[in-house]
């Protein structure tokens, strides 16, 4: 297969729901596993908070796992997290920013740092 024949048949496997699902899938593990760290919780713990297995858990951080909405949220709350589940248009251009924990003072630089993108993007026209 050559280098635009295998372009194209990613294209065409990438506009498929199975793809999109296994990216959401992934997507949900990375940021679980980011919270994880960042809350110094391991796996074992992870699993006896919600009564489930280390393996489940495993499962779920390879993106191998078809979680439900209810495991989603029920993940989210024993680290201390919330879910946040957006619809957009496929031709819509998504920008997601990280969140700032703490202080006012990080929440105002965090304030700045979007005014700065904004502006940057042509979308405000005054600080």
């Amino acid at each position: 297969m050559d280098v635009k024949s295998a372009k194209q048949w990613y294209k065409s496997l990438s506009e498929t729901p199975e793809f999109h699902a296994e990216e959401l899938k992934l997507d949900f593990a990375n940021s679980i596993e980011k919270m994880m760290t960042r809350r110094d919780v391991n796996k074992a713990e992870l699993a006896r908070r919600i009564s489930s297995s280390p393996a489940y858990i495993s499962k779920l951080l390879s993106g191998d796992a078809n979680v439900t909405i209810e495991t989603m949220a029920k993940l989210t709350e024993s680290i201390d997290c919330i879910v946040h589940i957006k619809v957009f248009s496929k031709s819509s251009n998504v920008r997601w920013f990280e969140t700032i924990e703490g202080s006012n003072k990080n929440q105002k630089d965090a304030k700045v740092a979007a005014q700065y993108w904004q502006r940057s993007k042509g979308q405000l026209t005054h600080g």
